[in-house]
């Protein structure tokens, strides 16, 4: 009866791991490690967990953002400077989207039923500009994108569970996404910078809020939202 206590206290109230790891100091390490999957599925599936749907948008939108930024990055260069390497860097801004393009290739074709790295993938050469054009780049920046859009846009919530494997390693599939976002969003970085680089600071088009804006761009955002600093201020849904 006491355990069940703990379980209801850990569940009804704000999750509170320390519980489970005295449990597992006693002797019935068994029933401690049931109480934590418990815990862990009731997190998962509560009523206030964030739904699946709202999950896989955002996440989309996550994506469409970061490949906005790196499209306004190249934009802005010509076609030789989108190969150029100033100051010696490793890669160019057309190597980072080649090598960005083909790893979306790679981990979102037949995302749910094949590994993620795929046996066609010759990652060495994402690394070489040899023979590419702006064309031959942007066709694979396209096909990479196009890809992991109709992917991400077949998934359904029950999906996110799902085992799915990299390198044969296992993740669940939200896992295996957030992993995808976060090596896009550094290569995002890398490519605005460098080119950012190239451009010169005098000829840029800032692809965010500029130094110097910040006061313009607040002012816009507390007309649009309201001001909130206000005591009263309440967040609109």
């Amino acid at each position: 009866m006491r355990r069940v206590k703990i379980v209801l206290s850990i569940i009804c109230g704000p999750p509170d791991f320390q519980r489970i790891a005295r449990a597992r100091c006693r002797r019935d390490f068994r029933r401690a490690c049931l109480c934590g999957k418990l815990v862990l599925w009731m997190a998962l599936h509560r009523e206030n967990a964030v739904d699946g749907r709202l999950y896989l948008d955002d996440i989309t939108d996550q994506y469409r953002c970061y490949k906005s930024l790196a499209d306004g990055a190249a934009a802005q260069l010509g076609d030789e400077e989108i190969f150029a390497r100033p100051g010696g860097v490793a890669l160019s801004v057309a190597v980072i989207m080649k090598h960005t393009a083909r790893n979306l290739r790679s981990r979102w074709l037949d995302f749910l039923t094949t590994d993620g790295e795929k046996k066609d993938r010759d990652r060495e050469s994402e690394f070489s500009d040899a023979w590419e054009t702006r064309e031959t780049i942007m066709a694979h920046w396209k096909e990479g994108w196009t890809i992991a859009f109709g992917e991400l846009g077949r998934l359904e919530p029950s999906d996110l569970d799902r085992i799915v494997t990299i390198r044969g390693q296992p993740y669940r599939a939200w896992e295996a996404i957030h992993r995808n976002v976060l090596h896009v969003s550094y290569h995002t970085g890398q490519i605005v910078q460098l080119a950012r680089a190239i451009r010169g600071p005098d000829e840029w088009k800032s692809l965010s809020v500029p130094p110097g804006g910040t006061g313009a761009h607040n002012a816009k955002m507390r007309e649009k939202y309201g001001d909130w600093w206000a005591p009263d201020f309440k967040p609109k849904a």
